[in-house]
């Protein structure tokens, strides 16, 4: 697939902005603590929604010593991120303290985990977690669907059309992809081949051996009656 021009450039600028302000973060929180984040090499796909849009992740694992507890750290991270004009959702259950922020296409979470619900205890560890906006890199190509591997024509003496994929070879369900799309158009695993992306019957040769079939393959072919 041909590459968008500047696209790779605007995503690896944004990586710089994710890591900078994650470094920000981790600076106010916890300025005794120099950890690396560890930002992600390469961008990734992260929601599989055709077009498919890319983005880099980072995480930064802490250690809560200046808020004493994490469910403290991560609340004053929020305050600090809303203060910057993050937009920023509190999610806190029993056993977690999660925030999650997002501003121009950039999320940055911030979550504690408590080893028994509702009890917090002094120097947890918390950690922080970012991604950049996904950004489309590769030119959306339109699926072109496969040429069978073997035709009525082409069928050699004593074999009959695969009944399940009529000759394709490929999938039929998914057409040698190895995945469907749903109705937001998010790739789901193939129920049929699970990935293997050919015919599972005639496992990609596109037709049967009819001296091969058993007795219930006969049946799909009723021309052949059963004997």
């Amino acid at each position: 697939m041909p590459e968008i021009p500047w696209a790779r450039e605007e995503l690896d600028r944004a990586a710089i902005i994710l890591r900078d302000t994650m470094a920000h973060l981790v600076r106010l929180l916890e300025p005794d603590q120099q950890p690396e984040i560890d930002l992600l090499p390469e961008p990734a796909v992260l929601d599989w929604q055709e077009p498919l849009r890319h983005a880099y992740t980072a995480t930064v694992a802490l250690t809560a010593r200046k808020h004493r507890f994490a469910a403290d750290a991560v609340r004053h991270g929020a305050d600090l991120l809303s203060g910057w004009g993050w937009a920023v959702e509190e999610d806190t259950g029993p056993a977690e303290t999660r925030t999650v922020a997002r501003r121009d296409g950039f999320e940055i979470s911030l979550y504690a985990f408590g080893p028994e619900p509702g009890v917090s205890h002094r120097g947890e560890g918390y950690g922080i977690s970012g991604q950049t906006p996904h950004v489309l890199l590769y030119e959306p190509v339109d699926f072109v669907p496969p040429e069978p591997i073997v035709t009525a024509d082409t069928l050699p003496d004593g074999a009959l059309l695969c009944y399940e994929c009529d000759g394709l070879g490929w999938c039929p369900c998914c057409l040698g992809r190895g995945f469907t799309l749903d109705d937001d158009r998010r790739r789901r695993r193939c129920q049929l081949c699970f990935t293997r992306r050919i015919c599972p019957i005639c496992e990609g040769a596109g037709l049967k051996w009819i001296h091969a079939l058993n007795g219930w393959e006969r049946g799909q072919y009723p021309h052949l009656g059963s004997n």
